[in-house]
Order: C-alpha cells, then structure tokens, then sequence
C-alpha cells in the first residue's frame, strides 16, 4: 500500500468520525425545529454551489486555461492568479455572514466589534503579494532551470 492511499483512508475515518460526532450533537442538542433549520439550510447551499458556484467557478478556470496557455510567463501569472482569486473568493464566501453583519443584534454575541471588510482587503492584499512573489520564483527558478546544461 502506497504512503497516500494510507493517508486518505486516515483522512476518510477522521472525516467520517466528525460527521458522525456533528450529527450525534445535532440530534442530541437542537430541538426538532433547529434541526430542521440545519437540514433547510444544508439543501439551500447544496443547490446554491451546484447551480451558482459551481458553473461559475468552472467558466473561471475554462478562461484562465485558455489565456495562459502551455508554459512560460504568462502561465505562471495565470496560475498564481487563479490561485489568489482562489484563496480571496473562499474567504470571501467563508466570512460573508460576518462581512454583511447578517444577525447584527444584541443575541449574536460572535460578532465582534471589528471591520471585517478591512480585515479581508488586508488578507487579500496580502494573498496577491504572496502569489506574485511565487509567480517571479517560479519564472526565475524556470529561466534558471533552462540555462543549466
């Protein structure tokens, strides 16, 4: 057995067990109606990443192989791109509950007196800059890589 197919399989019991731990306090701890407000909510984001998210992300990554082409240059730059856009919308998705204030009242004490949106224009900023700096390794490494006999 290969050292990855060992890997997964630890990965696939683990993911399992917090499943079943998650569904174990669903069923233990909410009432019948919070449960069913979890099961509303699951269909709902289901449905939004198959028909909305999905596609989207799918006509992105068509685009994106199409302007960068086989190798060099712009290749590398189209990767890195696609890469921070990758890290910058998950973030974005992640945090959009917080980003809009969603449930901005005195009962949802996770919501803490911050500027959210600066917080992930600041982690953006820093995702692009992380990504360019790869990008120039990644041309340099390659140009050095070319000039060796």
């Amino acid at each position: 057995m290969r050292a990855e197919t060992g890997v997964r399989a630890v990965l696939i019991v683990l993911g399992a067990a917090v499943m079943a731990y998650a569904a174990w306090l669903l069923l233990d701890r909410q009432t019948l109606d919070q449960s069913l407000e979890v099961g509303r909510w699951a269909i709902i984001a289901v449905v939004l990443h198959d028909a909305v998210l999905a596609p989207i992300a799918l006509g992105i990554g068509w685009l994106l192989g199409r302007l960068g082409g086989a190798g060099g240059v712009r290749a590398t730059a189209v990767r890195a791109a696609a890469a921070a856009g990758t890290v910058i919308a998950t973030l974005g998705v992640t945090g959009f509950a917080v980003l809009t204030r969603s449930g901005d009242d005195a009962g949802n004490r996770t919501l803490l007196d911050r500027d959210y949106p600066a917080g992930l224009l600041g982690v953006a900023a820093v995702v692009v800059v992380v990504a360019g700096l790869a990008a120039l390794a990644g041309v340099a490494g390659a140009r050095l890589g070319a000039r060796r006999p």
